[in-house]
């Protein structure tokens, strides 16, 4: 089974001294009109015929540009939106853009549209291979929901396009009391993204603020890790297999955290479904009993997990972790900050259950993006944004096909 995302094919791999292929797009120019040294984030991922694809916000638009692969310079970029916008782009949230086996391309992404971060979140396709784009439109009609933020889409092995995103619909409810945090919402696309189905919260009281983690199971169907308010708001975080109607069963609280907290971590999860079924979770927590960067894993579909290990030097304050796996093993990239640089850290495992030493991957003495990590059939990369390096793409070890 081929499972695709927007971070592309996960897979195991292991550093190298390799020289980023993408790099050095600093300093910034006078002008920063579409210009990627002004992004603040920077999202790539490979289309099915192994051409590397990019796409930032500059200027208050959206921009996208390719190459012929990981090696070669990136094309002129092409303007998703004519017109500047409010473009939602703190690092969780982050413009998006999929590639789909029929060839077509869908960009999403979120529009604030006042100063409290509500939200309207925007797709735009192109059907002759991201030379130009429809005129993008909401994906919900006016009055539907006041806010939609942390949009997530995939195509699934069936050709499906799921589309997630946090929904505040629920604090809109006439003579009832606001729920709080937001709704966990899903639309899908039968016909590769030219439009989508009715939309629908399947899972309410999630927090407002966390970017979502998305992978499909062994199945075949789309599993979901997200942050949740439980009782007592403590923020922790839960899973869950989607069908169309919503959550398969109740969500699957991942660990007891004991995090009570009014208010807005802005940290999601990473997460993954290996091969033999695994699904795989790496978090932050600031909770009582647990605080840090963490791993774990569920052989039961998210039944039960694991007990949480820690990731990272705790006094260097790891986070932002990112998961990836293959047949193989598994794959885990987070960063540290140790009062002056800022490092990407990547550590390895067979069976995701014993580790090896964590490597250092990359560095910056200036602000930086989270980490992202994708593959094309020969190798794995770390994409990296920072203000003093611009963005990189490093290559990682040859990677099994």
């Amino acid at each position: 089974m081929h499972r695709r995302s927007l971070l592309g094919i996960p897979a195991l791999l292991l550093p190298t001294r390799g020289q980023a292929q993408h790099a050095g797009h600093a300093p910034k120019p006078a002008a920063c009109d579409g210009a990627l040294a002004c992004a603040p984030v920077a999202t790539p991922m490979f289309d099915p015929a192994g051409a590397l694809r990019l796409i930032w916000s500059a200027g208050g638009r959206i921009w996208t540009a390719a190459a012929a692969d990981a090696e070669a310079p990136l094309g002129a970029p092409v303007a998703i939106t004519p017109e500047p916008a409010a473009i939602d782009d703190n690092g969780e949230a982050r413009p998006k853009l999929l590639a789909l086996r029929d060839g077509s391309l869908l960009a999403a992404w979120t529009v604030r549209r006042d100063q409290y971060y509500n939200g309207i979140l925007m797709l735009a396709r192109s059907a002759d291979g991201g030379r130009s784009f429809a005129p993008a439109m909401p994906l919900l009609a006016p009055g539907v929901s006041p806010s939609q933020r942390f949009e997530h889409l995939a195509e699934g092995p069936d050709g499906r396009v799921w589309l997630f995103w946090l929904d505040k619909r629920g604090v809109a409810r006439a003579g009832q009391k606001p729920l709080p945090g937001a709704g966990l919402a899903l639309a899908v696309s039968e016909n590769h993204g030219r439009s989508f189905g009715p939309s629908r919260i399947v899972v309410e009281n999630t927090c407002e603020c966390c970017r979502l983690g998305l992978d499909f199971d062994v199945g075949g169907a789309p599993v979901l890790a997200w942050r949740h308010i439980f009782p007592g708001s403590q923020r922790d975080h839960a899973v869950g297999r989607v069908t169309e109607a919503g959550i398969d069963g109740a969500p699957h609280r991942v660990s007891t955290d004991a995090w009570a907290i009014e208010a807005c971590p802005h940290h999601g999860p990473g997460f993954a479904v290996a091969a033999d079924g695994a699904w795989h979770i790496a978090w932050w927590s600031g909770g009582g009993a647990r605080r840090g960067l963490f791993h774990a894993f569920s052989t039961d579909g998210g039944t039960s997990f694991s007990d949480p290990i820690a990731l990272g030097e705790a006094r260097q304050q790891p986070g932002h972790g990112r998961l990836l796996t293959t047949p193989d093993g598994l794959l885990v990239v987070w960063r540290e900050f140790d009062g002056e640089t800022t490092r990407i850290r990547l550590q390895s495992s067979a069976d995701g259950r014993v580790w090896e030493t964590p490597k250092d991957v990359a560095t910056t003495r200036d602000a930086a993006d989270r980490p992202v990590l994708l593959r094309d059939a020969r190798r794995a990369y770390l994409s990296w944004q920072t203000a003093a390096e611009g963005w990189r793409l490093i290559p990682l070890a040859a990677t099994a096909t």
